[in-house]
């Protein structure tokens, strides 16, 4: 495994980076398939693997100068297409049943950074929203506690009074609010 510490000191971009990073992956694998996305997909590279016994399967950009297809595939030489109601070809059916590994890992990409953070700036980060949702909330609480709550049921129960004296009737004690 080969770890990728950034530009190098030259200053010099690696080319074919992609069809380096597959190759490394696959060191010691045979007779299974590759399924790969474009930034990793050339010509040279499916020449390679197939020298491996490995089969390759992946999408290309159609601005590539090795070929101009949507996908490259080294599994099918006639393409067949698929019996079922849709009727697509079978290497688009097996590249979508796993591209689950590709998309995942367009996820860690985008949410995993190799770049270095200062100690200071994820404390602010942490604290800033914080105090930027209690300030409109503040005024509120502080109201809160100068009012009174709602009138209920347990407001009103302790100040019902039934009379007894002839017909019954319930007579509710109005209590001033205290401010």
């Amino acid at each position: 495994m080969q770890i990728y510490t950034g530009k190098r000191t030259s200053g010099i971009r690696e080319k074919n980076q992609g069809m380096h990073v597959v190759l490394n992956l696959t060191a010691g694998l045979k007779k299974n398939n590759v399924t790969c996305e474009n930034f990793f997909t050339s010509h040279k590279l499916a020449m390679q693997l197939l020298k491996r016994k490995l089969m390759i399967l992946s999408t290309i950009k159609k601005n590539k100068t090795q070929q101009h297809k949507n996908y490259w595939n080294s599994m099918y030489k006639d393409a067949p297409f698929s019996t079922g109601r849709d009727c697509k070809p079978e290497m688009i059916l097996d590249y979508n049943a796993t591209k689950r590994a590709v998309g995942n890992l367009d996820k860690m990409l985008a949410s995993y950074t190799c770049e270095h953070m200062t100690a200071r700036w994820p404390l602010v980060q942490q604290r800033l929203p914080i105090k930027l949702e209690k300030a409109p909330l503040t005024p509120q609480i502080h109201r809160r506690k100068r009012l009174p709550g709602p009138l209920t049921a347990t407001y009103f129960a302790p100040n019902v009074q039934i009379e007894e004296q002839g017909t019954s009737k319930s007579t509710i004690k109005q209590k001033a609010f205290r401010m």
